[in-house]
């Protein structure tokens, strides 16, 4: 009667050889830092910070996170909208741009209506 022996370590596939795939596609992903925009979209070439592409829906802007976040926020006129953008993302990529234009302003020395 033949014993059967248990399958040893080297025998059963390993759970890195299960990922690869998924390890090798996110490390073609970069996230710059220092704009909200980068928390929703990526580069795909490090050398080119200018092509951003879109989490949501994967198109490409060629004139960099501005022009991604315009696609976002579906500002019509520099690029095509994004339809998949979730509304919860929209409002902070909006609150986020308020603010850099309410500081924009102040620091040009326009009078505020609370101001007088």
């Amino acid at each position: 009667m033949a014993t059967t022996t248990p399958p040893t370590s080297s025998t059963q596939p390993s759970s890195s050889s299960d990922v690869p795939s998924v390890a090798s596609s996110a490390a073609k992903i970069h996230k710059p830092i220092g704009d909200i925009g980068w928390k929703f979209n990526h580069l795909k070439d490090l050398n080119n910070k200018r092509r951003v592409t879109c989490d949501f829906c994967n198109e490409t802007s060629t004139r960099g996170i501005s022009r991604a976040k315009q696609h976002q926020l579906v500002i019509k006129g520099n690029v095509k909208a994004c339809t998949q953008t979730p509304e919860d993302v929209k409002l902070i990529l909006q609150e986020h741009e308020d603010k850099k234009l309410a500081a924009k302003k102040s620091m040009s020395g326009e009078v505020h209506e609370d101001d007088e």
